[in-house]
């Protein structure tokens, strides 16, 4: 890139950050499953107008909201049993009493379990796959993901799990920081690449 260009971008980027030209970039790469991805190629910048400017919803980019898919209604204490029996060879119990799960004696906070998967993050926008997860904010103090051999499948194309691995101590702080600010209304969503 030649000196002349990069500095007449890099003065158009400041006036847009500073506010002093009010634009949008628009962008538009398909994804493989179809979906449009708002980080692509940038295809051209137009001025936004002064009323739409001032319109725009600033508390909304500032604090998003967290998005997350719950399924059918909320499990029996006998379904929870039956559903986290598999758990049960790899150190994971279920009390149906407290509705907690507990893994080496300690409160399970976190628990997720890709069951089958297409290979693709669950926060790009083409993740395909199955899973289930459990979150226990008030008395959890472990996080804990499984481990599938994706190779192995059965009949329904869950993998085969070989294992539950706890969270890093950087990754429990992170998500504890994630939560506190879906909590207090800054922020924060649940599904980072984790």
């Amino acid at each position: 890139m030649n000196k002349k260009r990069l500095i007449a971008g890099s003065i158009a980027a400041i006036a847009v950050i500073t506010g002093i030209i009010s634009a949008l970039a628009a962008t538009r790469q398909e994804n493989e499953d179809g979906s449009y991805d708002s980080g692509g190629t940038v295809l051209g910048v137009r001025e936004y107008s002064q009323e739409k400017f001032d319109a725009r919803d600033l508390e909304a980019l500032k604090n998003p909201v967290s998005q997350g898919v719950e399924s059918g209604e909320p499990l029996t204490p006998e379904e929870a049993v039956e559903l986290y029996a598999e758990y049960e060879a790899f150190g994971i119990s279920y009390d149906k009493n407290t509705d907690e799960l507990t893994y080496k004696g300690k409160t399970v906070r976190y628990f997720l379990d890709v069951k089958s998967s297409n290979g693709k993050p669950m926060n790009g926008g083409g993740f395909e796959g199955s899973m289930i997860s459990m979150v226990n904010d008030e008395n959890g103090v472990i996080d804990l993901y499984t481990v599938r051999d994706f190779d192995i499948t059965n009949a329904e194309g869950e993998g085969k799990l070989i294992g539950i691995e706890p969270y890093n101590q950087k990754e429990f702080n992170r998500y504890t920081e994630e939560r506190k600010k879906e909590h207090d209304g800054t922020g924060g969503s649940l599904w980072s690449d984790r």
